[in-house]
């Protein structure tokens, strides 16, 4: 029997805003609802391939149910920054992902260093095995034309739905604060579509040497280069954060920074700078009276900010594709999948909070492995 469709079947989230942004203390405040559906994790190929959530030779089979996953209560903004650090770390099988949202931080250092917070939820992560006959590589589907390969997308029934939910609440504000802005469905619909864009997959297995290999595949892929660090508007005032050093004031620079002491800063200005556009954590006002973070003259500097390093759709379609595993004949086969937000991502702003999302990743066979 030849299983072309080996269909792991998962959940859809929506996230839903609490709708107070006046104390809104970071990207995302999630709260208890939900929207099911799925996602789907095919194994397609011309080949025989089965999948488990266990080693049992007897549990492999084409399709595992809802039932036998983790369920994901809500989702909020994770990143894989510093995977460095934990990628074939003896003894640590797992990706690590850390907050994003800097809820409680208080830098600590005389660099204004944030302390990092790993997160221990707000994501999907599901450890399955992969079983093969044969021994091959397996690599990622992502077919644009086909939605049983790999994709994100908006559940826009949802969607639509929560706009209204959203309107009737933005105006119900309004009246109580004329500075709320009262968004049209249409708008509010527009933003929300915008969550796929934020949201990642990512494989964890191990390659030929015995070490893990990670990707992550963004199938909503942009031009736009991610930075896992920089300046942000966590209090959500309008204003990027500082802290205080010997009476002066800095702007916190946070993310993945690999020297901090070579930050250059600009002089304060007398009176909030102005920005455009509506206000979210990455576009605020640099505060009077704090330095100002010169991020081109820090780089000259010898400051690196790690960038995201991502797998598109178009890595997976050539005949030399960038990234596969092997599958060894008759040897189930650990792959760590993860579906998450990633809080670096400029699609991920509180504007998207609320949104439903559908996601399906698909695994196919790309060559026999050489013995």
């Amino acid at each position: 029997m030849k299983a072309n469709k080996i269909i792991l079947i998962g959940l859809l989230t929506g996230l839903i805003a609490l709708n107070a942004v006046s104390v809104s203390l970071a990207w995302y405040s999630a709260s208890n609802r939900l929207a099911i559906e799925a996602i789907d994790i095919r194994l397609d190929g011309d080949r025989e391939l089965l999948i488990s959530t266990s080693t049992d030779l007897d549990s492999f089979k084409e399709e595992l149910s809802y039932d036998e996953l983790h369920e994901v209560q809500r989702y909020f903004p994770v990143s894989t920054m510093y995977q460095n650090n934990w990628l074939n770390v003896e003894g640590h099988n797992e990706p690590i992902f850390y907050d994003s949202s800097y809820t409680t931080l208080v830098p600590f250092d005389e660099y204004g260093t944030p302390r990092l917070v790993e997160s221990h939820g707000g994501y999907f992560y599901q450890e399955v095995y992969l079983f093969s006959e044969d021994n091959v590589y397996v690599t990622i589907k992502a077919d644009d034309t086909e939605e049983s390969a790999t994709y994100i997308k908006q559940n826009a029934l949802f969607n639509n739905a929560y706009a209204q939910e959203v309107r009737e609440d933005e105006i119900k504000r309004h009246e109580q604060n004329e500075n709320v802005i009262v968004h049209t469905e249409e708008e509010i619909r527009e933003r929300l579509a915008n969550l796929p864009n934020a949201m990642r997959f990512s494989i964890l297995c191990e390659n030929d040497e015995g070490n893990y290999d990670y990707a992550v595949v963004d199938p909503n892929h942009n031009e736009e280069e991610v930075l896992l660090g920089g300046i942000l508007d966590n209090t959500f005032n309008h204003k990027y954060d500082h802290y205080n050093k010997n009476d002066e004031k800095f702007e916190v620079v946070y993310g993945e920074v690999n020297d901090r002491s070579k930050i250059i800063y600009d002089e304060a200005f007398d009176a909030d700078s102005t920005y455009e556009g509506e206000p979210n954590v990455f576009n605020a006002s640099h505060e009077a009276g704090v330095k100002r973070f010169n991020l081109e003259q820090s780089l000259a500097n010898g400051v690196e900010i790690a960038k995201e390093q991502r797998y598109i759709p178009e890595d997976f379609k050539q005949s030399d594709v960038k990234f596969f595993f092997p599958v060894k004949a008759n040897t189930p086969t650990k792959v760590g999948v993860a579906l998450y937000i990633e809080g670096w991502d400029l699609d991920s702003v509180n504007q998207v909070m609320g949104a439903g999302f559908k996601a399906g990743l698909s695994f196919r066979i790309y060559r026999d492995m050489e013995i």
